[in-house]
């Protein structure tokens, strides 16, 4: 039988927010602005918005980033953007990790922002430049369900940059 990985709940515990395109971008950069934990799990990474907002937040005491990128993506030519911007992110205080999906050729390929244990946003949505030009869908969560995102998220590190 096929493995349930969202707790039932009733709608009164779940906001669904969805963003058809680039609308999403916006709003979880002023979800994040007075964040103390973000973590994050793309495929890639080299957005400069949320460069530049995480840089922020990494100078403010107390505050915690958990970034996860493909393994295979990262040590590719596919991603050569983004290296510069995970150790200038690393250099900061940040905690990055190359990821992995299961089995021999498993890929990184979930798309997750988790603010604060609170507010997931997920899709299709890579956190690049190029994904802006892209047809994306994103949803923007709150309420039970969030914990499983987090456990989803925290079991595709491997290992650390």
């Amino acid at each position: 039988p096929p493995r349930v990985v969202l707790p039932v709940v009733r709608a009164a515990q779940l906001s669904v927010q969805m963003f058809k395109d680039d609308g999403w971008r916006q709003q979880a950069l002023e979800d994040m602005k007075n964040a103390s934990k973000v973590v994050m799990a793309s495929f890639q990474y080299d957005d400069p918005d949320f460069q530049k907002s995480l840089l922020r937040l990494l100078g403010k005491d107390g505050f915690e980033l958990d970034l996860t990128v493909d393994r295979e993506a990262f040590e590719s030519l596919i991603a050569t953007r983004q290296k510069p911007k995970l150790e200038q992110l690393k250099a900061a205080g940040g905690h990055i990790f190359l990821g992995r999906g299961d089995g021999p050729y498993g890929r990184l390929h979930m798309k997750v922002l988790i603010i604060d244990s609170r507010i997931v946003y997920h899709g299709s949505a890579n956190f690049t430049f190029k994904s802006r030009t892209n047809k994306e869908l994103m949803q923007r969560l709150q309420g039970p369900p969030v914990r499983t995102v987090i456990e989803a998220a925290q079991e595709v590190r491997r290992k650390p940059l």
